[in-house]
Parts: structure tokens; C-alpha cells; sequence
């Protein structure tokens, strides 16, 4: 009798103990989704920033990364740094072939990709006490590395 009722304990209970382990798990997702919309907007920014020379605003920036994605599903951003998304590579949300092997990869950023970026960075620059008008693109991009790095770290703490 005991064994049985031991038996329907552990039945009943076994559910509530993944709770634990799933919760885990999606704010381990969570963050590593977190971590790829913050490299793909960095990356785009700092692809584009360059055209508009020393001490350019973020906004004007900001609004060229959006029109590349006004007629194109996806676009290819060279030179993303591969040991940042490497040990997340397999939770991400969206299909992301980080190498192995090497310091440097190829992102291909798709436009809900791009849009969770954009809107990732929005919020990063609303967090800011500067104006956003008064943004400059180099401050942004400061600030996204630091929250990869942040991020990074909470992933590996999880």
C-alpha cells in the first residue's frame, strides 16, 4: 500500500518538478534570443554608421537600417563576431549558422529578425538618459556592446 501510494506521489508530483527546469530553460532561450537581436542590430549599425562619418547621429542611421529591409526578406551582415552567439547557437529562435571555428561569421538577418532588433535597440536607447536626438551613433554602439557582454554573462550564470 505505501509503495503505491509512493508511486501515485511521485506520478502526481513529477509534473511540478519540470516546472523548475522549463522556467530555467525559457529564460535561458529568452536571453540568448535577447543576445542575437542585440548582435544583429549591432552589426547592422555599425555596417551602415561609417557612411555617414565621424559623429553621425543614430537616427539617421538607425532609419537606413530600416529602409535596407523595405525591399529585401533578408540581408547578409559580414564581420559578426562568432564566440558571442556560440554557446547559445542551438536555442535561438531564428536559424543561425555560427562556425565552430573561427572568430568571425556571417549573419543572415531576415526582416522579423531585423524588426526584434530594431525594436531591441529602441528599447536600449529609450533606457538612456540622452535625448535621443542628441544620440550619436557611436554612443549606441557602445552601449549594445556592453549589453552583449551583460547578456553574455547572465547566460552563464543560468
Amino acid at each position: 500500500m505505501r509503495e503505491e501510494l509512493a508511486r501515485l506521489a511521485v506520478a502526481e508530483f513529477q509534473p511540478s518538478r519540470a516546472v523548475a527546469f522549463i522556467e530555467k530553460a525559457n529564460i535561458h532561450a529568452a536571453r540568448a534570443q535577447e543576445m542575437l537581436d542585440l548582435l544583429a542590430i549591432h552589426s547592422l549599425l555599425a555596417a551602415r554608421a561609417p557612411f555617414f562619418g565621424e559623429g553621425t547621429l543614430f537616427r539617421p542611421v538607425l532609419r537606413e537600417v530600416e529602409s535596407l529591409f523595405e525591399d529585401r526578406e533578408q540581408i547578409t551582415v559580414a564581420d559578426v563576431p562568432a564566440a558571442i552567439l556560440r554557446p547559445v547557437a542551438g536555442e535561438l529562435l531564428f536559424d543561425c549558422q555560427v562556425p565552430a571555428v573561427g572568430d568571425k561569421f556571417a549573419l543572415t538577418v531576415s526582416r522579423p529578425l531585423a524588426r526584434a532588433a530594431m525594436d531591441a535597440v529602441n528599447r536600449l536607447v529609450d533606457s538612456m538618459k540622452t535625448r535621443r536626438s542628441d544620440l550619436r551613433a557611436a554612443t549606441v554602439l557602445a552601449r549594445l556592446q556592453r549589453a552583449l557582454e551583460a547578456r553574455g554573462k547572465e547566460i552563464r550564470s543560468i
